[in-house]
């Protein structure tokens, strides 16, 4: 329960990561620079939430990967959906 959970809150996280960055492809403007402090913190969250069922090593290492594989994976998806919506 904890695990998904900790995957649940780090996409958010990097969500609004992606969606605070000035070259972010999903909106028209990038979001307030605000809520970077509110994707940190969740982050935090994650990694005390996987430290219930984890280790500290194992906890900090799936967070780090988990965030590596969503950061890579949003920008793509934004790049293809931004291209199949201005195709139509």
């Amino acid at each position: 329960m904890f695990e998904l959970l900790a995957i649940l809150l780090a996409f958010f996280a990097v969500s609004v990561l992606y969606l605070t960055n000035k070259y972010q492809y999903l909106t028209l403007k990038p979001a307030q620079k605000k809520y970077r402090k509110w994707a940190y913190s969740l982050i935090l969250l994650s990694t005390l939430s996987l430290l219930v069922t984890m280790s500290l090593l194992a906890s900090v290492y799936s967070v780090i990967v988990v965030i590596m594989l969503i950061g890579a994976m949003l920008p793509f998806f934004a790049l293809l959906f931004k291209g199949a919506t201005s195709e139509s």
